[in-house]
């Protein structure tokens, strides 16, 4: 994160149940975090299987992608937070 920063720019890997979820109390508690930390959170990338899938979650398309290593790498992502359900780990 850049210092001086106001927002928090947040990858995520993984959109199912725990992710969507993630992204909707981001979302409903924007306010609350910026009070209490400081700083705004902003989901910003996306990296999902199923790009055609229909996902309840407030965010634009654009922010979706299959390249969870793009995310990963992408310099202007300042957290990443990995959500993707199973029992192996994620192929990159």
């Amino acid at each position: 994160m850049t210092p001086g920063c106001e927002v928090v720019k947040v990858g995520l890997l993984g959109c199912g149940h725990v992710g969507a979820a993630l992204v909707r109390l981001v979302d409903r508690n924007a306010e609350a975090i910026r009070a209490r930390a400081g700083v705004g959170v902003e989901i910003t990338r996306v990296a999902v299987r199923n790009l055609a899938l229909e996902r309840d979650v407030p965010l634009p398309a654009s922010c979706f992608t299959h390249d969870a290593a793009g995310v990963v790498a992408d310099p202007e992502v300042d957290v990443v937070v990995e959500v993707i359900g199973g029992s192996s780990p994620p192929a990159a």
